[in-house]
């Protein structure tokens, strides 16, 4: 989707630009709204909304993005949610999509080995059960979920960032 533009507004059909607002405007129930600007949705406030944009909208738009466009949106912050789901706007940033480790490029998959050499030797002192505990616990973390316990790392080592 390109960003939004005046002259393209200005070309379209009544019908057209109305659908044309509704993809880079949405009213948000704490009375912001979002824009969608390179990308990605924006908050911006009712005022700079209404002084940059709406105001300068053709004489027939103003009235329906004010008065009739009613699909008010409450935003949100949930991971591995979609964008636009039910009546929410989630702004959470996606997570990057999973890669499976074989179709990794060589030097990333050095890297990941690496770190869990570091992982087994350093953090589960060479125990495989607290190392498979490690691996699972980070993978589901790295998915975007909450995991039901924490990780307690205990030294008696002085000087290592406790």
């Amino acid at each position: 989707m390109d960003n939004f533009s005046f002259s393209t507004l200005k070309n379209l059909s009544v019908n057209d630009a109305k659908e044309y607002i509704v993809k880079y405007f949405i009213p948000l129930s704490d009375g912001n709204h979002a824009f969608y600007n390179n990308g990605k949705y924006e908050i911006k406030s009712h005022e700079l909304i209404m002084r940059v944009y709406i105001n300068k909208f053709p004489k027939y738009l103003k009235p329906f993005y004010v008065n009739e466009h009613d699909k008010i949106l409450t935003p949100v912050y949930k991971l591995n949610k979609a964008i636009l789901y039910d009546n929410n706007l989630n702004l959470c940033p996606q997570l990057p999509k999973t890669k499976i480790f074989n179709d990794l490029p060589d030097k990333d998959k050095e890297g990941a080995l690496l770190y869990l050499e570091f992982m087994n030797e350093v953090l589960c002192s060479n125990k495989p059960n607290v190392f498979n505990h490690l691996k699972l616990w980070t993978s589901n973390m790295c998915k975007g979920n909450k995991n039901n316990c924490a990780l307690i790392f205990k030294t008696h080592a002085q000087g290592v960032g406790k």
